[in-house]
């Protein structure tokens, strides 16, 4: 009977045991975790507290310490390895001493019911209470391993104030990983949970150190420390309280959290750069207030390595009305002349132009939309890479509408840029000069896309389809064995001859004025460009070399404008002052074999014809072998005195003289010749000539343009003020100006002419005293 009893008993209990384990305890429960970001070497950049305000991070997979093993099973629960969550001799011991003192002085819980005290939120110690926890303990040894007990355990017990956790204490005593605890460090952390309400560092110190100290001499009269390790452990001081919060990237902080990033993250980012460019904007924070500036940003990318190396999304210390909490560098802003450099890139990757062809200067108006330099002033012509880098607006837009306004759009938003979310149309030409909004973000992933894949070609004489790819700011342990290299097997979204040619027209960009002490990078060549946003609201500056991409935005967040504020005054010296720290040693080398010698004017920056008396060879993108001869050298017939044009219908053959000129149409000329004294103007027709029809055209009207509608506005007393017109004339005689075939004036030297035209569409004439005559529509209109 009794066997029977005994075996029924058993498998009871088996059966117990069986139920139990299939039915496995959360020990490692969900909370809330705090969230702290360490640069690549694991210093720490920013911490922010759990939304319960705890100090947690209860998602760690990560191992404990052999020092704090040791520790705790020697301070809390010496048989710890031995039982099955519960100690029956402790117990007992406990509930007599407590019995015999009429108080409880001893609590007799092992680690395990340690955890389920914790995990069951058992505050009042009963011996209810007490009964739960024994079987909880139990239920948790038969399901766990021992080391996942201890890993639970250090997760949630209590260290002091707000800190839960082993790690959380560790940070916010130490600054370091629990793993690196000393044995000072580990036996402290050992005692804390025993009762963390009332002694902990800060408040019983003495006690603290008394308690510690005991463990201590534990545990080399248990010979797990030696006499060395245990006279340098009594020496070390603890702290008086928790370390400051450090906030060096609490921008970066929030980037990870909008990402679901939490716990504990090590990033890319670099500790010392990161300080270097808090303290760049500290240091200007001043300045720019004064000019009614109060926001900034900066961002440097590793191009290698594609990591973020830097991440300040705003003016660090301001006020909290100053929007210092606004991630900048993620903000959609107007990118001014930022994007011109691209659609270099493009026309020469798609032999639209070579680097140096000359692209019109001139005062231009398309569908309504009137361009503007910056100066105001215009060149008549310039080469197309001296648009880039004095950022001409002018010849940049009548560029891109040659280049279709569509296919810069769809190759924009193919490199990178997510911000373009409306179609084509509704930029129009202004795309190019900032009708556009762009992250900082995107802009230098963009550039440093164009860079790494550039190197690719250097170094593979191939394109990696992750050139392109956004940096990477969680830190990532490379795996060499698994890596496996892609290419493209057809054309990247940028050839490398097009890059290379577009980062040296910008390494040409005059830098901001050496007296205000950024000369200090004399030698290192640097790809750059910046960006003003109409309304001066924006200040852009992105850089570029083969290792780096510094990206810099000042200005207000809230969009407000400031009269000084430009991307070359403001944002330039800032990413300079970054390079300087980063002391960039590279440049780009040429990519050889994705480049092809031809023959180039000169004069027009294009492909040489036969009359270009002065040509070169040169290195151009394999596609703009398919771009036009030039067109503006050409051979002219003089008369017997060289100082007139004349032809076969009105010279003799031995009477006309050869002679190459580089000729410009009237418009381009008249502007070209008054910054250009060397330019030696084509000669006019003889007098026996001028009658020919086959004359080349002399003049050309400048404004208006054929179907510009003309708004003419009234003047402060009422009065209609008048419209100028305006033509380019290439000889000295007269022209004579009509309106709807009426007669209106007529002009010399000086071809303008102010009119006052009603109302309507009309017609403008223009003819010279040879007879040769221009006419173009256009329409005056009312404001709506």
């Amino acid at each position: 009977m009794r066997s029977r009893i005994l075996s029924f008993t058993l498998l009871f209990f088996i059966l117990i045991v069986l139920v139990l384990k299939l039915n496995k305890p959360t020990i490692f429960p969900k909370k809330p975790e705090s969230t702290l970001v360490l640069d690549k070497y694991k210093n720490p950049l920013s911490a922010r507290v759990s939304t319960d305000f705890q100090w947690q991070f209860s998602s760690l997979n990560y191992s404990l310490s052999e020092k704090y093993i040791k520790s705790i099973i020697h301070f809390e629960d010496k048989y710890f390895m031995y039982h099955l969550g519960i100690n029956p001799i402790s117990i007992l011991k406990a509930f007599w001493q407590n019995v015999k003192s009429q108080k409880k002085i001893r609590g007799g819980s092992t680690i395990t019911m340690q955890l389920a005290r914790l995990l069951l939120e058992n505050k009042k110690r009963t011996y209810f209470n007490k009964c739960k926890e024994i079987f909880f303990a139990f239920w948790i040894e038969i399901c766990y391993e021992k080391s996942e007990i201890l890993s639970a355990y250090s997760q949630i017990a209590p260290f002091g104030g707000n800190i839960i956790g082993l790690e959380a204490a560790s940070w916010r005593y130490f600054e370091k990983f629990s793993t690196s605890l000393s044995w000072s460090e580990a036996a402290l952390f050992a005692i804390l949970p025993n009762s963390p309400s009332r002694i902990y560092p800060g408040k019983k110190n003495e006690k603290l150190i008394q308690k510690r100290n005991q463990l201590l001499l534990k545990l080399k009269e248990n010979k797990l420390i030696s006499e060395q390790e245990f006279t340098i452990s009594m020496l070390e001081p603890i702290p008086f309280s928790t370390i400051k919060t450090i906030n060096q990237a609490p921008h970066a902080l929030d980037f990870l959290l909008k990402n679901n990033k939490n716990g504990i993250i090590q990033t890319t980012i670099h500790d010392f750069i990161q300080h270097k460019t808090n303290e760049i904007l500290e240091k200007e924070k001043l300045n720019l207030a004064a000019n009614g500036v109060k926001n900034a940003c900066i961002l440097v990318l590793d191009v290698e390595k594609n990591e973020v190396l830097a991440y300040t999304g705003n003016m660090p210390n301001v006020s909290n009305h100053s929007q210092k909490d606004v991630d900048i560098i993620h903000a959609a802003r107007s990118t001014g002349s930022i994007l011109k450099p691209l659609l270099f890139s493009m026309c020469l990757n798609d032999g639209i132009y070579l680097p140096k062809t000359i692209v019109a200067d001139i005062p231009t108006i398309i569908a309504g939309y009137a361009p503007k330099n910056f100066d105001l002033s215009y060149d008549g012509a310039v080469p197309f890479r001296n648009a880039i880098h004095r950022s001409l607006n002018v010849p940049s837009v009548r560029v891109l509408q040659e280049y279709g306004v569509e296919k810069f759009h769809y190759n924009l938003k193919k490199l990178g840029l997510k911000t373009l979310s409306k179609p084509a149309s509704h930029y129009g030409l202004t795309l190019i000069l900032g009708g556009a909004e762009a992250t900082l973000w995107d802009i230098c992933n963009v550039y440093a896309g164009m860079a790494r894949s550039l190197n690719s070609f250097i170094k593979y004489q191939q394109y990696q389809k992750n050139d392109y790819d956004v940096a990477k700011i969680e830190y990532q342990k490379s795996d060499t064995t698994s890596y496996k290299q892609e290419y493209y097997t057809q054309n990247a979204i940028l050839s490398a001859g097009s890059i290379w040619h577009t980062f040296e027209a910008m390494n040409e960009v005059s830098r901001p004025d050496l007296e205000m002490g950024w000369q200090i990078l004399n030698e290192a060549k640097i790809a750059w460009k910046t960006g003003t946003s109409f309304g001066n609201r924006d200040a852009w500056a992105v850089g570029c070399t083969p290792e780096y991409v510094v990206g810099v935005w000042v200005g207000n967040a809230i969009g407000e404008g400031s009269a000084s504020l430009t991307g070359v005054k403001n944002a330039a010296p800032l990413m300079f002052t970054v390079f300087n720290v980063l002391k960039p040693k590279k440049w780009f080398q040429c990519p050889e074999n994705d480049l092809v010698k031809a023959k180039i004017c000169k004069k027009s920056g294009m492909k040489a014809n036969a009359n270009c008396e002065q040509a070169e060879m040169d290195l151009i993108p394999k596609k703009g072998l398919e771009t036009s001869l030039c067109n503006y050298c050409k051979t002219y017939f003089l008369d017997y005195s060289q100082k007139f044009l004349v032809n076969h219908s009105c010279a003799s053959t031995n009477q006309m003289f050869q002679k190459t000129y580089f000729v410009l149409p009237p418009a381009m000329e008249m502007y070209f010749k008054i910054k250009n004294a060397n330019y030696i103007r084509l000669p006019n027709w003889s007098e026996a000539c001028k009658t020919n029809t086959t004359i080349r055209k002399s003049f050309e009207i400048i404004y208006p343009l054929p179907y510009t509608k003309i708004f003419i506005p009234r003047e402060l007393t009422n009065k209609k003020s008048k419209a100028v017109f305006q033509v380019a004339y290439k000889g000295n005689g007269k022209l004579f100006w009509f309106i709807d075939k009426k007669f209106v004036s007529e002009t010399q030297v000086y071809h303008q002419l102010q009119v006052e035209p009603l109302l309507g569409n009309h017609v403008l004439t223009i003819e010279d005293e040879a007879g040769n005559s221009q006419s173009i529509p256009f329409e005056v209109i009312e404001k709506d």
